[in-house]
């Protein structure tokens, strides 16, 4: 079965809520067991991008129900996201806000290695994007679903892309985070 068949199948079940094609061995689960008409089954992991060191519980369940399979899916491999510039000034978020959320958003950009006196010129997608990447060390720390997948590797289990890594690149597009930070007004 190639990737989109697979994909067909899967949203076609997803869609339509056909049981036989697909089930959920819980009502809420990170891994779940899945069965198709012709008696195939697997396990499916849905998570976000979590560390490993907070999840440990997950990791080690990921990695026991890896260990007992003969192949591993993903949907891509980690790829390197072009460099984002802009060649306009964006404004200023801080100044925009009113003095308790300014005074507040102060106080937890003081604590990330952002000079204090760029604090009140940084524009608003700059902002959140510290925001979102807070606590996040270099080298990254290695995520829930990645380190799963290094255990696949170990252990020399096939791995199947849904996405190869040259469409994932051909779907990138340049980013215009003028435009994109005006949008959010």
């Amino acid at each position: 079965m190639d990737r989109r068949t697979f994909m067909s199948l899967a949203l076609s079940a997803a869609a339509t809520g056909w049981r036989d094609v697909a089930r959920a061995e819980e009502h809420r689960a990170l891994f779940w067991r899945i069965e198709t008409p012709d008696n195939a089954t697997g396990i499916v992991f849905g998570y976000a991008r979590t560390a490993a060191s907070v999840t440990t519980d997950i990791v080690r369940d990921g990695v026991r129900l890896l260990e007992q399979s003969s192949r591993v899916l993903i949907d891509m491999d980690n790829i390197k996201l072009p460099s984002v510039t802009t060649h306009e000034k964006m404004p200023p978020l801080v100044p925009m806000l009113s003095r308790p959320v300014s005074d507040e958003l102060r106080k937890i950009l003081a604590a990330q290695p952002i000079p204090q006196s760029e604090i009140d010129g940084l524009p608003g997608l700059l902002i959140a994007m510290v925001l979102l990447a807070e606590g996040q060390t270099k080298p990254a720390m290695p995520s829930a679903g990645g380190v799963i997948v290094d255990r696949a590797k170990e252990l020399n289990r096939p791995i199947t892309a849904l996405l190869a890594r040259h469409e994932v690149e051909a779907l990138q597009k340049p980013v215009d985070l003028v435009a994109l930070n005006q949008g959010h007004r």
